[in-house]
């Protein structure tokens, strides 16, 4: 079914998000940081996604990806960027936040495909909009 908004649009991939969240929470039930949740937040305005450690007693208990609806009401629909941004927090899910953007992190977000950089230019990833 086609989006015929730009809400709608906004919508489908918000549950796309969600549905590849799911696939890869399946894919990697033998995580230490297993149930993964998924937020959308209006106050984050600077970064795309964050991944958040739910700790107990020291313990990783879960992770949290929050994805800013700023980032989502400007790029919506580029499944491209989604997925670079997914799988490059998925990596910060699997190596643990004690890695950071080192090589053991990098080598996991490469296999996976998501970007390995701290962060990225989005002039990559704008449509044109000046066509013809």
């Amino acid at each position: 079914m086609k989006a015929k908004t730009e809400a709608e649009l906004i919508t489908l991939t918000k549950q796309y998000i969600e549905k590849l969240t799911e696939v890869e929470r399946n894919k990697y039930s033998n995580l230490r940081v297993l149930p993964v949740k998924v937020k959308f937040s209006n106050r984050m305005t600077r970064c795309i996604c964050q991944t958040k450690e739910s700790r107990s007693c020291g313990r990783a208990i879960g992770i949290e990806f929050t994805w800013s609806n700023k980032f989502l009401n400007e790029f919506h629909g580029n499944l491209k960027l989604v997925k670079a941004v997914f799988y490059h927090e998925l990596a910060h899910a699997i190596v643990g936040a004690d890695h950071g953007h080192d090589k053991v992190w990098e080598a996991t977000a490469n296999k996976l495909g998501g970007f390995t950089t701290r962060s990225i230019s989005l002039r990559d990833y704008r449509e044109d909009k000046k066509k013809g």
